[in-house]
């Protein structure tokens, strides 16, 4: 397992607070670590909105599904919620190299 941290941009849907500020909903959050995005994503608190760094700066296999499954919404790669790890990755490399 790689030891380097991922991080994503989020939209925040629900207003909470970090470090005595408020988050309001519609504001972007960048380059917030993966574990605490999906911390918030799952208490309805914010929508993932893809990648801080480039996913091609990363090697896809070393990516969860739910990972490679964000990335392929950002190519509207069809049928990806259907596809499996594989699929996904070579989706994504055919999508990028166009």
């Amino acid at each position: 397992m790689s030891s380097k941290k991922k991080f994503v941009d989020v939209r925040v849907t629900s207003a909470f607070v970090v470090a005595g500020a408020i988050m309001k909903p519609g504001e972007t959050l960048n380059d917030v670590p993966m574990s605490d995005a999906k911390a918030l994503e799952k208490r309805g608190k914010v929508k993932l909105l893809g990648y801080a760094s480039d996913p091609a700066d990363s090697d896809l296999s070393e990516l969860n599904v739910a990972e490679l499954e964000t990335i392929a919404a950002e190519f509207d790669i069809d049928g990806a919620d259907r596809m499996k790890k594989a699929q996904l990755v070579a989706a994504i490399e055919k999508a990028e190299a166009q």
